[in-house]
């Protein structure tokens, strides 16, 4: 991987993984289009900067939870959201051991991304209609969860999905921003953690390390949009963007 190829895929992960326009997805038409690979090792240090994102602007959330965990403090919304956090994960979980064989066939077909895309779109649009917020509970962190599987295929964009997915449940703005991107950060790292034992040598060498930079800093600054977005209620912008793009992809690939 030389400098050039690390900062345009930096630049990518980090605007399409905050932003509902699915990474993923856009990393395929990327490979199809410039003929741009990603390396397992370059994987690796673009998890490690989406953590750190997430870890940067949500931390206050992230250490209250932590305390009311250690301190088992059961009966603080806190000590909740940290069960709600780990039951979101679970049909990630499912999905990702049952058919990671499968999935890696999908990220072969750009017809898979064209759909998935104008799925995505269609479920940014429809979710601003719902504006009755309620309290994160049981049922919707599992349903949030689900959709967070269904991210694995790539044009489904795991924050557009998520997020929406919370919104149509009924949960308030802020919340269904902010439970979608911590019950990332398990996600997250048990992907970091099986890609780990991929790993070379080369993990240190200068495009993957300006690469990760990349991602990081653009990643900051797109999450930070994204919550601004979502607060403004103008996710139905995203959708058609991915509408338009599934097209595209449809027709041309």
């Amino acid at each position: 991987m030389n400098l050039l190829h690390a900062i345009i895929l930096g630049v990518i992960q980090g605007i399409t993984e905050w932003l509902p326009v699915s990474s993923s997805g856009h990393l395929v038409i990327a490979q199809n289009l410039f003929s741009l690979g990603s390396e397992v090792v370059f994987d690796l240090w673009l998890h490690i900067a989406t953590l750190l994102v997430i870890f940067t602007v949500f931390r206050k959330d992230i250490i209250s939870i932590l305390r009311a965990v250690l301190t088992w403090d059961s009966k603080s919304k806190e000590f909740k959201w940290g069960l709600y956090v780990l039951l979101a994960n679970i049909p990630i979980l499912v999905v990702g051991f049952f058919l990671r064989n499968y999935i890696s066939t999908l990220f072969a077909s750009t017809t898979v991304v064209g759909v998935a895309l104008l799925f995505t779109a269609t479920i940014l649009f429809v979710s601003e209609k719902r504006t009755i917020p309620h309290e994160v509970n049981f049922k919707n962190s599992i349903v949030t969860g689900i959709f967070q599987a269904m991210a694995i295929v790539p044009g489904i964009s795991r924050s557009g999905t998520t997020i929406s997915s919370g919104l149509l449940q009924g949960i308030s703005k802020q919340d269904a921003a902010k439970f979608s991107f911590l019950m990332a950060i398990p996600a997250f790292i048990g992907a970091g953690i099986l890609k780990a034992g991929e790993i070379s040598a080369g993990m240190f060498s200068l495009p993957y390390l300006i690469g990760f930079l990349t991602a990081l800093i653009v990643g900051y600054f797109s999450l930070k949009l994204l919550l601004r977005i979502i607060e403004q209620k103008k996710l139905h912008y995203f959708a058609y963007y991915c509408a338009i793009l599934g097209v595209i992809v449809l027709i041309l690939f």
